[in-house]
């Protein structure tokens, strides 16, 4: 079949182009695009199961080098490769990239928007599925890689119109300060870029002089109005000027993500800054970074002194103790919220012990400034709590609360198996009726099945149910033995093997 001349490929002769298998032009790049830029349902489900937690899903390039496979099949698709400018507006960074090269990707793009993205970590990197970059660059590494950086992004440059959002992950703070200054030197050329995400993935001792030498306080050393179209911020690890934050926030910026900052902010002044959104929509906040002292935990937050945020739609809490999880809910106001995300786990180290389950009969007793009547989505990836004697009615209640949820994610490789048997009996009593989808990790589709069958015997409709197992597990090696009855009592089921998720993340094409 003779492919159909697209209006950009001038100069080539379409008669000479025949699609592989006899696919026309468009089916053929779809199937690119898939292959190139895929992001399925596996990766969106791990983000909301892990809780967007950015060290989690640390990944490697290879847009690049799923390009080039495309492009080393055949001639017709070489051609039909580089033509296809959306395979070329994701533009990677690393040690082994051709600074050479990037002018052709830019060619090759067209006239659309940038996406830059820079990995700059240790090579010899943990290929354990979840984990973080580990180890030390070598001093030669570090001035090697910030020459590379700095010269690469001079050649991008001359298109710096069209940047539109910036990721870097490293884990060495030089090349932080490197990649922003190159990047934001003359501050006409952030005009345009919309995102910024910094994740730095080195080891962080907060007693010792690493900090300290962490000197560039981020955003990025550039004016506030210059910056004014920035609207998705997330930073881990890294210092933050808070005064420029204060500025975005009371500008444009929508979304929001702070994790384990290293310049602690007393906890009302954290909260005036936040006062100053009206466009926030998301908002992630891990690690202890806000200081709290005792005098404003007795002080209980009246009612007129919330802090309203009246757009924001999802709110995330990780990895925080009791009191600044509880003042957090205490303080907010959240009329319009419609997805919670919680990775609070247990620690031992923390006098009194840590008991999350307070944090939920907190939530329950914060309506409606916490609407948990109108939530959508739940994702839990961890709830710390110890002896849970006496407690079974709060989780009972919350889920019975719950009423008009649809969608719940549960990580069971952190969670306590006995959450499940909260949430199958909050099933059997008739709740939990809007519930469409189910996303479960780390549990047996035995288990499963009792769930299934208790929403049957309510009269509840079925569900779409995604379960991720190891690559070893028992439902993987028989499928039609552990899987046939899940997938005939479901409205649809996936098994995901977590190796081909790991994937997704930590693609082994190098």
């Amino acid at each position: 079949m003779t492919l159909r001349r697209p209006a950009h490929l001038l100069g080539w002769t379409p008669g000479r182009l025949r699609a592989p298998l006899g696919l026309p032009w468009e089916l053929l790049q779809m199937v690119f695009e898939y292959f190139v830029l895929r992001c399925g349902i596996s990766r969106h489900r791990l983000r909301t199961l892990l809780c967007g937690n950015a060290l989690d899903m640390v990944p490697l390039p290879h847009v690049a080098i799923r390009r080039d496979i495309l492009r080393a099949v055949c001639h017709d698709w070489q051609v039909a490769a580089s033509a296809n400018t959306s395979l070329w507006q994701d533009i990677e960074l690393a040690p082994q990239v051709n600074v050479e090269a990037l002018a052709e990707v830019l060619l090759r793009s067209g006239s659309r928007p940038l996406r830059i993205h820079c990995y700059y970590t240790t090579p010899a990197r943990s290929r354990k599925p979840f984990a973080a970059g580990s180890g030390n660059m070598s001093p030669c590494m570090v001035t090697s890689s910030a020459a590379h950086i700095s010269a690469a992004l001079r050649t991008l440059q001359n298109a710096h119109q069209r940047w539109e959002s910036l990721t870097l992950y490293t884990n060495h703070h030089l090349l932080v300060n490197v990649c922003l200054e190159t990047m934001f030197s003359d501050t006409s050329r952030c005009a345009h870029v919309k995102t910024l995400q910094v994740v730095f993935t080195g080891a962080l001792d907060l007693s010792g002089s690493l900090p300290r030498h962490l000197h560039l306080a981020l955003p990025a050393p550039m004016r506030l109005e210059c910056m004014v179209p920035l609207t998705s911020l997330s930073l881990c690890a890294c210092r933050v000027d808070w005064a420029l934050l204060a500025g975005l926030l009371a500008s444009s910026l929508r979304s929001l993500q702070l994790a384990h900052i290293l310049n602690f902010l007393p906890v009302t002044e954290f909260f005036d800054i936040l006062a100053a959104s009206s466009n926030l929509q998301e908002l992630h906040i891990a690690g202890v970074f806000m200081r709290l002292d005792g005098d404003v935990l007795a002080e209980p937050v009246p009612e007129e002194k919330r802090v309203a945020l009246p757009e924001l739609r999802r709110l995330c809490l990780a990895a925080l103790y009791v009191s600044h999880a509880s003042h957090v809910l205490r303080t907010l106001h959240l009329p319009r919220l419609h997805e919670l995300w919680l990775d609070l786990p247990y620690q031992k180290t923390v006098v009194p012990p840590c008991d999350f389950l307070d944090v939920v009969a907190l939530l329950l007793e914060s309506e409606p400034a916490v609407p948990l009547r109108s939530l959508q989505v739940l994702s839990i990836r961890a709830l710390g709590f110890g002896y849970a004697e006496g407690k079974d009615h709060i989780m009972h209640t919350f889920f019975a609360t719950l009423r008009d949820i649809t969608h719940i994610y549960l990580d069971f490789s952190c969670l306590q198996a006995v959450v499940w048997r909260w949430l199958v009996e909050a099933c059997a009593d008739g709740y939990l009726q809007a519930l469409r989808t189910l996303t479960v990790s780390g549990m047996s589709v035995l288990d499963v099945q009792e769930m299934i069958l208790m929403r049957r015997q309510a009269g509840h409709d079925d569900i779409r149910l995604y379960m991720l197992f190891p690559e070893d597990a028992r439902e993987l090696r028989a499928p039609r033995q552990w899987l046939a009855w899940v997938k005939h009592n479901t409205s649809l089921f996936r098994a995901i093997n977590l190796a081909e998720a790991h994937e997704d993340l930590y693609p082994s094409f190098y």
